[in-house]
């Protein structure tokens, strides 16, 4: 008994070496005209299972080879191959290789292929290009605009806080000008002399009448206060503020060709009136008849004031120096007109005026 149950572990034995696949040889690359640097290993010792030997086995080496690759996706071809055979079957197991998907050609132009790295390449550079081209300069315009609209923001708060109030100001100066040429204090002077009159004392005593008194005010009233009145002499009544940007800039802020002549209009006549202030016309005027009366010698206030009312070339500078007020407070005046003009044509929304800067 115990030699038959020996025998039949020899049997078995014998069987299942005869059943087991014999390596033949080995296969360095299955495919050597292909490009290694384009492939990379996509499965090692595929096949190498004994299930997976007997399903991919196949009558010759290169069915068998097509077999383990067919198991693998995109597999190409195979390395480190080991060829068995059993029963005039062949079995094989090693590394697959397919394309690197990095490398797989995505777009090709005849003879140009470019893979998955060299179209990133490729669209990196031209979303760069597209960033110079469109990006750049829109992101300019938008600091242009921003810049326009501080600019114009700057024109009306000064036109608001300074020059509409200068403005009517060297108008109502240059008016207190011309009432001073017209009607000068040396005409009162000789009346200031006469007021103190003594004889009249006792009759205020006797009759000590009050109501007199606010009527001499009332009389001297308006002759007073305009000789009294000051002149200023306006240091921020200067378009230096304007001067500080280009052309350019001012006629882009304007936006249209009204506003533009209106700006340009008013910064050279605030030019014009700064160099010819009211106080400077009055002084040039007092200067001449001064001069005239020491030319003629005269000294006393009376002579002075005879000689003033009678005298022609007097009379020529006095027409003189209203022409040229009349002259200047008529421009003051157009200039006010002409700066409310502006403020209307620049006021409104930021956000609207954003959009209008767009288009110049």
């Amino acid at each position: 008994m115990k030699k038959i149950f020996i025998l039949l572990l020899l049997c078995v034995a014998v069987i299942s070496y005869a059943q087991q696949p014999k390596l033949i040889g080995i296969i360095h690359q299955t495919n050597k005209s292909i490009d290694s640097s384009n492939y990379k290993i996509l499965k090692r010792n595929a096949g190498s299972k004994p299930n997976e030997l007997i399903k991919n086995q196949s009558s010759t080496i290169k069915g068998a080879i097509q077999n383990v690759l067919k198991s693998t996706l995109k597999g190409e071809y195979m390395t480190n191959v080991k060829v068995y055979k059993l029963h005039n079957m062949y079995m094989v197991e090693g590394d697959i290789w397919g394309l690197d998907p990095e490398k797989i050609p995505v777009i090709v132009i005849g003879d140009i292929k470019l893979d998955k790295s060299q179209v990133n390449n490729l669209l990196s550079g031209l979303i760069g290009a597209i960033i110079a081209v469109f990006l750049v300069p829109f992101f300019e315009k938008i600091k242009d605009i921003i810049r326009l609209n501080n600019i114009r923001k700057t024109f009306l708060f000064y036109i608001d806080l300074v020059g509409l109030d200068k403005m009517k100001i060297y108008a109502d100066d240059m008016e207190h000008i011309i009432y001073l040429i017209k009607e000068p204090v040396i005409e009162e002077q000789p009346q200031v002399e006469k007021e103190p009159v003594v004889e009249k004392e006792p009759q205020v005593e006797k009759e000590p009448v009050v109501e007199k008194e606010p009527q001499v005010e009332k009389e001297e009233m308006p002759k007073i206060n305009p000789e009294v009145r000051s002149v200023d002499a306006m240091p921020m009544f200067t378009n230096d503020i304007f001067k500080s940007y280009t052309p350019n800039e001012i006629r882009r802020v304007s936006f249209n060709s009204k506003n533009y002549i209106l700006m340009l209009d008013v910064f050279y006549s605030i030019e014009f009136l700064k160099a010819n202030m009211p106080l400077s016309i009055y002084n040039d005027f007092l200067q001449k008849v001064n001069k005239h009366y020491d030319d003629k010698g005269l000294e006393s206030p009376i002579e002075q004031q005879k000689h003033y009312n009678s005298c022609g070339l007097i009379r020529s500078f006095e027409k003189e120096a209203i022409n040229e007020a009349y002259l200047k407070h008529s421009r003051a005046v157009l200039g006010l007109e002409q700066m409310k003009e502006i403020r209307n044509g620049l006021s409104g929304c930021t956000l609207w005026w954003a959009i209008k800067f767009l288009f110049v």
